[in-house]
């Protein structure tokens, strides 16, 4: 008896378990004990389930792929990891496609809007303003369009060189 409990010492510290006190291991608190209830009833749960499932196959109901308990083997483990990677690749190529389409379409669309503003990009470096619509607008803007060509005008007429006459003139005047 005291050979066959050593043995079952030795087999509990191998396996990292607490060393047995007394012949039951007496949980110390009320927690231990439901938790060691709660795991015992799990595993018998898990038991029933298991020989149900045997008792499935030995009557043709289920077959061994259908249960929890069927390994895969290699080969199709292989053809499984296989499978998602292709299918990961195949997302990512579509999101690609995606993105490179967005792409195509917003450079498109830069360029109908840059062909779009060309006269405008036009009109302002010439100081002029966009016309609007209603007639009152493109009246207004005749007349800023007059007032800015008589400005440029002027500034343009003070930094030409004078003329005989104005030299004359000038110098009279001095």
């Amino acid at each position: 008896m005291k050979e066959a409990e050593h043995l079952y010492q030795r087999y509990r510290q191998e396996k990292g378990l607490k060393p047995v006190k007394h012949e039951l291991d007496i949980p110390n608190t009320l927690e231990e004990l439901e938790g060691l209830r709660e795991g015992k009833e799990l595993k018998i749960h898990a038991m029933r389930d298991y020989l149900e499932d045997l008792r499935k196959i030995e009557n043709g109901e289920k077959t061994v792929e259908e249960t929890e308990y069927h390994v895969p083997d290699s080969s199709e483990l292989i053809d499984q990891q296989i499978e998602a990677t292709a299918q990961k690749i195949y997302q990512e190529w579509e999101t690609i496609k995606q993105k490179q389409e967005t792409v195509k379409q917003a450079f498109q669309q830069l360029k109908q809007e840059k062909n779009e503003l060309k006269p405008l990009e036009i009109g302002i470096k010439y100081g002029l303003r966009p016309v609007e619509s209603t007639y009152e607008g493109v009246e207004r803007n005749i007349n800023d369009i007059t007032s800015q060509w008589n400005s440029l005008a002027q500034s343009f007429t003070q930094h030409l060189p004078e003329t005989y006459e104005q030299r004359i003139n000038t110098k009279a005047s001095a």
